[in-house]
C-alpha cells in the first residue's frame, strides 16, 4: 500500500487550489494541522499508478474531514490525469463542500477539451445546481472556438445564474469575434441594454476593423437601427482613439457615409 506520507504530499501541494471557505461539514474541526499533513514530501509527483493507490487509500479512511481533504487532493491531480477518476471522487465529497464548485469548473474544462459530448453528459448528471451551471458555462466556452453559435444556445438554454451566463457570454463572444466578427456582433446586438451588449460590441468591432476595416466600415454604414449605430459609433470611436494614426486613417478611408465619418473623427 502506498505510505500515506504521499497522501500528506498531496495535502500540501493543493491546499492553494482549495477554496478557502469552509463548508457547514468543514466547521470547528481540529485546529491544529493532521498527522496526513505533518508526514509530508515536499515537491513529490504522483504518476497515474500512484493516483489510484493515493484514490483506494484517501477512499478507505473514516468519515470526516480528513478524508474529505484526502479526497480532495486526488481529485485535483486526477483532474489532468484521469477524470473518470476525478469525477468519482467528486462523489466522494459531501454536498456543499467548499472546493466541489471548483473542482468541476476544471473538470468540465477537461472533459470538454477531449468530447464535448461527453462533457454535456456528465455535467446533466449533477444534481447541485450552481455545479451544473458552472459545468455548462465551462463547456460552452471550449465549445466557442469551433461552434460558437452552438455554445452561445448551450449557455443561454442549461445555465441559470446571470453572473455565469454574462462571464461565459463574454469569454465566448471573444472567440466568436476572431472567427466571425460580422455574425457575432450583430448576435451582440440582440442583447439586452447593459455592459456585457456594450463590452461585446467593442469587441467585435475591434476584431472585425482590425481583420476587414473595409467590410466593418461598410457594415456601419448600413445599420439601420437608430440604437445600434449609435452604440457602434460610440465603440468604433472608442477603438479609433487607441489605435495608431496608420490604423485609424486606413479605417476611415472606407466610410464613405461623410455624416458617419465626421462622428468618427
Amino acid at each position: 500500500m502506498i505510505s500515506s506520507a504521499i497522501l500528506a504530499a498531496f495535502l500540501l501541494t493543493h491546499c492553494g487550489e482549495s477554496d478557502k471557505e469552509t463548508s457547514p461539514e468543514e466547521e470547528n474541526t481540529d485546529a491544529g494541522p493532521t498527522p496526513i499533513e505533518e508526514r509530508t514530501i515536499p515537491g513529490r509527483t504522483n504518476p497515474p499508478e500512484d493516483l489510484m493507490k493515493l484514490q483506494s487509500e484517501a477512499k478507505a479512511m473514516p468519515p470526516g474531514p480528513q478524508r474529505n481533504r484526502a479526497i480532495e487532493a486526488v481529485a485535483w491531480d486526477a483532474v489532468g490525469v484521469d477524470q473518470r477518476m476525478a469525477a468519482e471522487l467528486l462523489e466522494e465529497l459531501p454536498a456543499g463542500y467548499a472546493s466541489r464548485v471548483r473542482i468541476v469548473s476544471r473538470l468540465a474544462l477537461k472533459i470538454a477539451d477531449k468530447s464535448v459530448d461527453d462533457a454535456i453528459a456528465w455535467a446533466s448528471s449533477l444534481n447541485d445546481p450552481r455545479e451544473r451551471d458552472e459545468a455548462f458555462s465551462r463547456i460552452s466556452v471550449v465549445m466557442a472556438d469551433d461552434k460558437p453559435a452552438d455554445a452561445i444556445g448551450l449557455l443561454t438554454t442549461e445555465v441559470e445564474e446571470q453572473r455565469l451566463r454574462d462571464r461565459g457570454t463574454v469569454q465566448i463572444v471573444e472567440r466568436w469575434a476572431k472567427s466571425d466578427p460580422r455574425a457575432a456582433l450583430e448576435w451582440v446586438a440582440t442583447l439586452p441594454k447593459n455592459r456585457v451588449r456594450s463590452g461585446g460590441i467593442t469587441r467585435c468591432l475591434s476584431q472585425w476593423i482590425k481583420d476587414d476595416p473595409a467590410s466593418a466600415a461598410n457594415w456601419m454604414q448600413d445599420v439601420q437601427d437608430a440604437q445600434l449605430s449609435l452604440d457602434t459609433v460610440r465603440a468604433a470611436r472608442s477603438i479609433l482613439t487607441a489605435s495608431t494614426p496608420e490604423a485609424r486613417e486606413e479605417f476611415l478611408e472606407h466610410v464613405d457615409d461623410a455624416s458617419l465619418k465626421e462622428k468618427l473623427q
